[in-house]
């Protein structure tokens, strides 16, 4: 049986080049499973831009499913990816899982690495707006930031002091407002704050 075709068009303009259909074994029509073609993007003869596009066979319906173009990024479910891994969904959630080998206590892990002088950075995006959530670590300064509606929000420093609405806490726990409250009252049930108290007297210790 035939298993393998290899086919030839374009002219050095931008449009369809070279692909291979790949068949499914045992049909006499020749009935393709799938196809890897090349994509000019433009240039001529002697110095062309392309990319290399994976389609798939479903129900007898072609679609393609993955792309790396001439920059070297890759898209899954776009043509057009913009950054070195672009994965896209048409039709439902776009999801990526990470699963370990099961047994001796094996974990699933995401590394970000960035450089001694840059970020990591985790946007939480959406249609309208790209990063209008991020988690953000400044390699250069070593602190973590949380952003909410384009917003810094909070920040845990380099000695681990925690600032909300506070980029500069001196303390453990530092608030940028006099604004803490307990979610049921008002009232604390050790009151310890210096403003509540009179006539305070320092230890002699």
């Amino acid at each position: 049986d035939t298993r393998l075709i290899v086919g030839c068009s374009g002219n050095g303009g931008s449009g369809r080049g070279t692909a291979i259909e790949i068949l499914v074994p045992g049909q006499s029509t020749r009935e393709k499973g799938a196809i890897i073609e090349v994509f000019t993007t433009g240039g001529s003869t002697t110095s062309q831009s392309a990319d290399l596009a994976f389609s798939t066979a479903k129900s007898g319906t072609y679609a393609e499913q993955m792309r790396i173009d001439e920059d070297g990024n890759v898209g899954i479910g776009t043509a057009s990816p913009g950054v070195n891994l672009h994965i896209q969904s048409s039709t439902s959630h776009g999801e990526v899982t990470i699963e370990s080998a099961t047994g001796s206590s094996h974990s699933a892990q995401l590394h970000l690495i960035g450089d001694s002088s840059g970020w990591s950075k985790i946007n939480l995006g959406d249609n309208n707006d790209g990063n209008i959530g991020l988690i953000a670590y400044s390699h250069a300064s070593n602190y973590l930031v949380l952003h909410t509606n384009n917003a810094e929000r909070m920040r845990i420093d380099s000695t681990g002091n925690v600032g909300i609405g506070d980029t500069s806490p001196s303390y453990q726990l530092e608030l940028s407002t006099n604004s803490a409250a307990k979610p049921t009252s008002t009232l604390w049930t050790v009151p310890s704050d210096e403003r509540l108290k009179d006539d305070i007297v320092l230890a002699d210790l």
